[in-house]
């Protein structure tokens, strides 16, 4: 386990928790500036972190935690250690307290025990009444919270045992390969799977072969041996036995399987029978095989599908029916000369609802008509949707007020937009400020931005909100903890604008749904503040920072955008660069590991005319109008067609093309030539606005309001 500082750099799931306030009251906007945090540290040296040895056995060293207050270590202070203890994997619930030397080094008490189950074990070494201000994400790993955590891995002992894990009993046709593996499992004696222990296979009665035979060596991490095997030609059982031979005692598993003679298909029955599906959605045929005795038939038999009109619907060799064109079609499934038919029948789609933008969230949206008149769908628990209610909607809702706005913006759970003369509203939840109208409270309807500014241009990260003067100058309202308000102070929200420090003039602004801020000046030179952890300020370094600091590589840019934790841009000959978080491949280098400070080139990326980032992923437009997306791709968001994560450029499937491109958390948007709107991706509450919450890989028309 890589050690962060309060919060791990593995960002694998997304799902945010309630925040912790650092203050509490409308008196957060003008409270004085907090006594430096104490900030924790991996000791530059010996600090213990990654240790391994085998399971039950104590670690040789203990842990070692450097405290510093702001820049200078921190003194006589009392540090927390702690192991959660855990009765099934054998460890003691253990809890002490050192004090920091004059270098601000603790040391544990007490070194860690391993328990009897193979794999990561932990100690968290914490400042008691020291806590973490401002929303937390939840990654796959336990959170450390506040405090800094320590890993020690546990290694399996000697192996002892042999144990069946899975492939028995199978049935299949005479003198054919069994369609699973034969699986079996070392163990030393606490049941952890041990690798390299060689096995032997045999076939011990029924004839047939088995492969491979001898000395199959057991696999990391689980001490797993697998062989396939071959049916013989006679039928009936089939017996294979499995011997770890250099085990104390030779330990045994005996798998049996039986050989049928093939009986061909009688019959072959589709379900449904029909369906009637929207253009863009799918629906899943079963086919039933039986043989002559009206039984279900067994082995691998291959179904030819086929649909009469592509252009209304395609059908996948897995049966899955796509709707592509209003009409109907006859979907014919073939197998051994035996068929069956469904009717798939694609109504008219509803005119698209036509936009001029879009401004995904992360489970809402909002659009922007071309006279002005903004719409919102999906989640509206905290009022984001703008339409005086906390209902959701999957389809768009005018946002009140009548308001017509030039742009639209979108956080995580917060809208705003900007009028032709300048005036900023927001709505949404507020528990930062970033509503902007001096209040932290929640407003289900548009309400104005406090402080008589007129701005340019908006922009909106996951609980902040930014806007640039006619000018040039940078203000920024909301969560402040990381510096993303620019104003030269952590661990401070405000809910009226402050002024970006630094003397920059920008014409652009680029904060998506992270916890950072970035702008463009007029010569192309790219800034960023706020959240660094993965190098997502471009500067070289994983340094917060409260100020704007300019992105390395003396690249000018025509265009910038931010995802949660990455930043991308846009070169004016068309070249795409990205960096920060990686986890996912969402920089498009086609690298899924890692963090890059600095920007590097996406692949494949020459002719770009926009970009966008979400959450772990990013899109761009080609000149040829073709949308491509990469990283994470969990609900589709990548477009095209699929769950699978790209580290390299994919198209967004469907052959739209698009003038405009839009990212949210879990999900994305576009703009087709003709204004048709389409969405793709997460559709938990309705962000897609077809009217359903059902999930989509392909583009899908956002239904009229």
């Amino acid at each position: 386990m890589t050690i962060s500082r309060c919060v791990t750099r593995a960002h694998v799931a997304l799902i945010t928790l309630a925040a912790i306030c650092w203050a509490c009251g409308d008196d957060r906007v003008n409270a004085p500036l907090p006594v430096l945090p104490l900030y924790y540290l991996k000791a530059p040296t010996n600090s213990g972190d990654g240790q391994s040895d085998t399971v039950l056995a104590t670690l040789a060293l203990p842990f070692r935690v450097l405290v510093r207050r702001g820049d200078a270590p921190a003194r006589d202070v009392t540090v927390l250690w702690e192991i959660s203890g855990d009765t099934l994997l054998g460890v003691p619930d253990v809890r002490g307290t050192t004090v920091t030397d004059a270098a601000g080094i603790a040391t544990s008490p007490f070194r860690l025990t391993l328990g009897r189950v193979a794999g990561p074990y932990m100690v968290r070494a914490s400042v008691p009444g020291v806590i973490q201000p401002g929303p937390i994400f939840l990654f796959s790993d336990a959170p450390c919270g506040s405090g800094l955590c320590f890993a020690a891995t546990a290694n399996p002992g000697k192996p002892r045992q042999l144990h069946y894990v899975s492939g028995n009993d199978q049935i299949d046709t005479v003198a054919t390969p069994l369609e699973a593996d034969y699986v079996v499992q070392a163990t030393d004696a606490y049941g952890n799977g041990v690798a390299g222990v060689a096995i032997d296979w045999a076939v011990t009665a029924g004839g047939g072969s088995i492969a491979p035979s001898r000395d199959t060596l057991t696999t990391a991490p689980a001490g797993y041996a697998r062989a396939r095997s071959t049916l013989g030609s006679a039928g009936g059982t089939q017996t294979v036995t499995v011997t770890a031979s250099r085990l104390p005692g030779a330990p045994r598993v005996t798998f049996t399987a039986t050989g049928l003679t093939l009986l061909p298909v009688a019959s072959l029955t589709l379900t449904p029978e029909s369906a009637t599906v929207a253009v863009d959605r799918t629906v899943q045929l079963s086919a039933v095989l039986r043989d002559s005795t009206g039984a279900g038939v067994f082995g691998r038999r291959r179904i030819g599908w086929t649909s009469t009109a592509q252009a209304v619907a395609t059908v996948d060799t897995n049966g899955l029916v796509r709707a592509t064109g209003p009409g109907s079609t006859a979907v014919i499934a073939i197998s051994e000369g035996v068929g069956d038919t469904a009717f798939i029948t694609v109504p008219v789609p509803p005119p698209p609802f036509v936009l001029a933008a879009m401004a995904p969230g992360n489970l809402h949206t909002c659009g922007l008509t071309g006279d002005g008149t903004a719409y919102c769908w999906g989640e509206n628990g905290v009022g984001q949707l703008g339409n005086g209610s906390y209902t959701r909607s999957s389809t768009p809702v005018a946002v009140s007020g009548g308001h017509r706005f030039a742009s639209l913006v979108a956080g995580l759970d917060h809208t705003c937009g900007l009028t032709s003369a300048g005036t900023a509203y927001c709505w949404g939840g507020n528990s930062y400020g970033e509503l902007g109208n001096g209040s932290f409270t929640n407003s289900p309807i548009p309400v104005a931005v406090a402080g008589g500014l007129t701005f340019s241009t908006l922009g909106t990260g996951a609980y902040h909100s930014c806007g640039l003067t006619s000018s040039g100058a940078g203000y920024c309202w909301g969560w402040g903890d990381w510096g993303q308000l620019g104003n030269g102070s952590f661990f401070t929200s405000s809910a009226v604008p402050v002024a970006v420090l630094g003397g920059q003039r920008f014409t652009a602004l680029a904060v998506g749904l992270g916890w950072h801020t970035c702008a463009l000046a007029s010569t192309g030179a790219a800034y960023c503040w706020g959240h660094n952890f993965s190098g997502e300020l471009g500067n070289g370094s994983f340094d917060d920072s409260s100020t704007p600091v300019p992105v390395s590589g003396s690249l000018t840019f025509s265009t910038l955008v931010t995802g949660v934790f990455h930043t991308c841009g846009l070169t004016q000959s068309g070249a795409g660069y990205c960096w920060g978080d990686n986890h996912w491949g969402e920089l498009g280098d086609g690298s899924p590991t890692g963090e890059r400070p600095a920007p590097g080139i996406i692949a494949g990326a020459s002719s770009l005319t926009a970009l966008t980032g979400g959450g772990g992923y990013s899109c761009g437009l080609w000149a040829s109008g073709g949308a491509y997306c990469w990283g994470a791709n969990g609900s589709g968001q990548l477009g095209d067609g699929s769950t699978t994560d790209a580290v390299t450029p994919v198209p967004v499937a469907g052959g739209l093309q698009f003038t405009a491109l839009f990212g949210g958390y879990s999900h994305a948007c576009a703009i087709t030539m003709s204004g048709a709107a389409y969405c793709w991706g997460d559709n938990s509450s309705g962000q897609l606005g077809d009217g359903t919450t059902i999930n989509s890989s392909f583009p899908i028309r956002v239904a009229q309001p």
